[in-house]
């Protein structure tokens, strides 16, 4: 049976893997064996035979491994290549089986006692071996078989010093059970494989679903989310103006889970990137503190906050990453305790001159979690209020995004907690300490137009998107001009300077990225002076930005976005910038 047929060539370059990886450990074995076949040889006078031996067993073991690591170095082998490996390895088992058919018929008629047994049990173990990858490859495993057993048979038959029926008939038995042997483990494999390629070809199809799930709901969003902007700026009734504060803040949770959603996808394909920028841990714990102590307030909790005066000014980490760890375990503690207190302690456990080594725990005199609980407490959707008789909002996805980041940082998430007396969750991180400034997420008030001689360029197929990024830009006191594609921004900016360009990624004819390489291209060839580029995206994967940057984009803002987010760009990107 062939094994390797119709399958597709994902399963079947995974298999010619498995075997080859075994094949080559298989080669140490194989130049023992011939060595010692080849010494018993020359000690019973067979020189001829034995040097025969001893060079095509060498031969066998270099030529194997040599298939397999060629097979190992190719990323990704056509079919062509996969077909030749095979056949190489096939080979290779036909001209091993003939070292063992010359050494049968040649030398072991000659051994005496022990010898002659232990030259079975290497048979047997060239068999054994044999099994693990010859058998994955089409009739190899059956034709080494087949030549263990007639070369032994036919001594036996035709030399009568050695003749043993009986001893064939145990090597016939013995080669019959290992055949069927391993064409179940051959078998078993190639389902296991072929069930592993369709399970990442699975979570690959789930992945692109949900980037384009993700990019077909933040654009509508984009539009709630602004004009909702847009609107908090007029003058409006105290009624009408809270049914606006409401909606907002309705679409600011949409967003948020949506982000949710896409950093489960992310942490379950560990495709979590950091950044590595500098940071105030000090300003990060006082950011998310500040966000959650309302919340504890309006509980009756008490919010304690206790920060190691030894903390670094400075470090090397990722602070959006490093406060939804806080944010996510702070806010999980205060939603389950009724009464008592919350309490952060951020210690310094290290300490050198390059390095700090941090340690956080969060804890409270909540609810606390029984062991089943815990045993489940860090699945996906997992919520300790499947158990419970209360209900809270929530997603059950904190949790498992928390503690994928903290591993992401090269830590662990630990848990402990008993029913009725509280929880406390840690994790202990090495950072590298920076001289570097950090910067700090402030708050900046909006300005008033004062960007009156800044031009910027908005790109994008949407006129709803055209309209909220004008709009906004417009409440900043900048010029617009807006293009509906990528030629059309092309041929704007053949004749128009501007300051700045929000480029929008995907677009029919022309998209973002290809309007982007040529007006990089269209600078290099005529010496122009380079204008910032923007990319103004619905995709939100770490993947999306780097190949904005990739593109010659020099920056990426996901929609939806907010007025003092485009207002920090204006003042990053702008000369001379916005309130200079």
């Amino acid at each position: 049976m062939d094994l390797l047929k119709d399958i597709d060539s994902g399963a079947y370059s995974e298999l010619l893997r498995i075997a080859s990886r075994n094949a080559k450990r298989s080669v140490s074995g194989m130049c023992i064996a011939a060595t010692y076949i080849a010494y018993l040889g020359w000690a019973h006078g067979n020189r001829l035979e034995a040097t025969a031996v001893f060079l095509i067993g060498w031969v066998v073991a270099v030529w194997r491994y040599i298939v397999a690591v060629q097979h190992e170095r190719r990323t990704h082998p056509t079919v062509e290549q996969l077909d030749l490996v095979a056949r190489r390895l096939e080979a290779n088992t036909v001209v091993s089986g003939l070292m063992w058919v010359c050494a049968t018929l040649s030398i072991f008629p000659d051994l005496v006692g022990d010898e002659r047994t232990i030259y079975l049990c290497l048979i047997c173990g060239s068999v054994a071996i044999g099994a693990f990858f010859m058998g994955l490859v089409r009739r190899a495993f059956g034709i080494l078989c087949l030549m263990h057993v007639v070369s032994v048979a036919a001594v036996s038959l035709w030399r009568p010093e050695v003749s043993s029926p009986s001893v064939s008939l145990l090597m016939a038995f013995y080669c019959w059970v290992a055949y069927r042997s391993s064409s179940d483990f051959a078998n078993a494999t190639r389902e296991a494989v072929v069930q592993r390629i369709r399970a990442d070809a699975a979570d690959r199809a789930k992945s692109r679903f949900l980037a384009v799930i993700s990019h077909e709901l933040r654009t509508p969003m984009h539009a709630v989310m602004g004009s909702l902007e847009l609107l908090k700026g007029h003058a409006l009734p105290t009624e009408s103006r809270q049914l606006i504060e409401t909606a907002a803040s309705s679409g600011t949770l949409l967003v948020s889970l949506l982000n949710d959603v896409l950093d489960v996808t992310k942490a379950q394909e560990a495709k979590i990137q950091l950044a590595h920028t500098p940071v105030s841990l000090a300003a990060s714990i006082d950011s998310v503190v500040s966000l959650l102590r309302p919340g504890a307030g309006q509980r009756g909790l008490d919010l304690r906050v206790m920060v190691d005066a030894e903390l670094p000014r400075g470090v090397l980490s990722d602070r959006r990453r490093l406060e939804q760890v806080l944010f996510n375990l702070l806010g999980n503690s205060i939603k389950f305790t009724d009464v008592g207190y919350v309490q952060l302690v951020v210690r310094v456990t290290r300490l050198s001159a390059d390095q700090a080594q941090v340690y956080f725990e969060i804890s409270d005199t909540g609810i606390g979690m029984s062991q089943d609980v815990l045993d489940r407490l860090f699945s996906p959707f997992f919520q300790s209020t499947d158990v419970l008789p209360r209900k809270v909002e929530g997603t059950g996805l904190g949790l498992f995004i928390s503690r994928s980041i903290v591993e992401a940082m090269g830590a662990t998430l630990k848990v402990e907690s008993h029913e009725g007396q509280g929880s406390c969750f840690s994790f202990e991180v090495t950072f590298d300490v920076t001289t570097e400034e950090p910067v700090t997420q402030q708050a900046t008030p909006l300005v008033t137009p004062e960007a009156k001689d800044v031009t910027v360029l908005v790109v994008d197929d949407l006129p709803v998107n055209r309209l909220l990024a004008s709009e906004m830009l417009k409440r900043l006191g900048a010029k617009v001009i807006e293009a509906e594609s990528g030629l059309a921004a092309l041929e704007t900016l053949a004749h128009t300077t501007v300051d700045l360009v929000l480029m929008d990624g995907q677009m029919p004819v022309l998209d973002g990225y290809q309007t982007t390489l040529q007006i990089r291209q269209r600078e290099a060839d005529r010496g122009l002076k380079r204008t910032p580029v923007i990319a103004l995206s619905a995709s939100a994967y770490a993947d999306d930005v780097q190949r904005s940057l990739d593109a010659g984009m020099d920056g990426h803002l996901s929609k939806p976005y907010r007025l003092e987010e485009l207002e920090q760009i204006l003042k990053k990107w702008t000369q001379p910038p916005i309130g200079g």
